[in-house]
């Protein structure tokens, strides 16, 4: 009698504490989608944004930091004005070096100013823009959550994930994509991803106050055994919500136009 009462204990205390993780991480993820629905309302915002990455390919390392801004009116879902000014400096064979780009986005028109000064504009969709800039508030199911809590703060909350790597393989490859492509054609390359940290914190009306996301992920070429892996901590802060212009330089038709 007394091992069948044991055993039903340990059952009652197994079933309790998976009933308690699955509730965190339903929790979890209800407040992170509510907040993205309202950041997806709000008319215009503003964030700072930093990258500190690392960049392994050939055996060497490559370290890189960049920092920037982003304004964003939004008009209607797919409707929206970006002004994006990203500043990158790294460190190839021992010799830095820098750059600095301009990006502005409007009526489905990416312009790019980069840092050797050639101006170039092409039509692109909305999503291409957010996925490149690294600003967009990932999205992901319920499902990819392997671990979550949910802290309350003085200003607000703050959520902790840990994102399966398989369910996320599809972002990181759309965050890299833009500079995979300029090695190989980034859609044959095979994924290895770790699982991701990502630490969101929210606002006590539920919008997003900043977020830490760190990936590590590698990328095989195809037809070969060479891959090239990125490490990097993206973390973005809402400066500013609502009453957000957007300055656009008045030279914009003078961009060329690329394929």
């Amino acid at each position: 009698m007394k091992k069948v009462i044991v055993v039903v204990c340990v059952v009652c205390l197994v079933v309790s504490l998976f009933a308690c993780s699955k509730s965190v991480g339903a929790e979890a993820f209800a407040l992170y989608t509510e907040s993205g629905a309202r950041m997806a309302e709000v008319s215009s915002v503003a964030m700072d944004v930093s990258i500190d990455g690392e960049m392994i390919f050939m055996g060497m390392s490559i370290p890189t930091v960049t920092t920037g801004s982003v304004q964003q009116v939004t008009y209607a879902p797919e409707d929206m004005d970006f002004s994006i000014v990203m500043d990158t400096s790294g460190d190839l064979g021992g010799e830095a070096g820098g750059m600095e780009t301009f990006m502005y986005y409007r009526a489905g028109v990416l312009y790019t100013h980069d840092a050797t000064g050639q101006k170039s504009k092409k039509e692109v969709p909305v999503s291409y823009v957010l996925n490149s800039a690294s600003i967009n508030q990932p999205t992901f199911e319920l499902d990819a959550i392997r671990s979550a809590a949910v802290t309350d703060t003085p200003g607000g909350k703050k959520l902790n994930f840990v994102l399966k790597s398989e369910a996320m393989q599809a972002y990181a490859k759309g965050v890299l994509g833009a500079l995979l492509d300029t090695l190989a054609d980034s859609n044959e390359m095979a994924v290895l991803l770790k699982d991701v940290q990502y630490e969101v914190l929210l606002t006590d009306d539920g919008l997003l106050d900043s977020y830490v996301m760190t990936m590590d992920v590698s990328f095989r070429f195809p037809d070969s055994d060479q891959s090239i892996q990125f490490i990097y901590t993206n973390r973005v802060k809402v400066t500013q919500v609502g009453d957000v212009v957007i300055t656009f330089p008045d030279d914009l038709n003078s961009y060329k136009e690329i394929d």
